[in-house]
């Protein structure tokens, strides 16, 4: 394992170190356990490692893609979520059998009335 100094690392594993390192300190400031940040931090390192690999052996973009394509889910998630929330509609149907219930006014009482014969 050839360990680089950092300015000798292909953009995409500055990138990827630069915010893992930075989502460390936030980890470790949480006060969570020591070793979870240890290896939260040695993961960084591995997978800051394999995106140099990927960069060395002239595959620059498959490194690019492994960072963007996390974002691009999440973004993809949000979009979604916002489609279906605009595009909500209130409706008073019942989720089982989707008939429309009769809407309750102000002047009628939500308490069944006795049967009359």
């Amino acid at each position: 394992m050839n360990l680089k100094n950092p300015a000798q690392m292909c953009t995409p594993a500055q990138l990827y170190l630069g915010m893992s390192l930075i989502s460390t300190i936030g980890f470790s400031a949480k006060s969570v356990h020591v070793l979870a940040t240890l290896w939260h931090l040695f993961m960084s390192l591995v997978w800051t490692y394999f995106l140099s690999f990927l960069c060395d052996k002239g595959h620059p973009g498959v490194a690019w893609f492994l960072i963007i394509f996390p974002f691009l889910i999440l973004m993809g998630i949000v979009f979604a979520f916002l489609y279906v929330v605009k595009n909500a509609k209130k409706s008073t149907t019942t989720p089982s059998t989707g008939v429309a219930k009769k809407p309750v006014t102000s002047t009628e009482s939500m308490v069944p009335q006795p049967y009359q014969m």
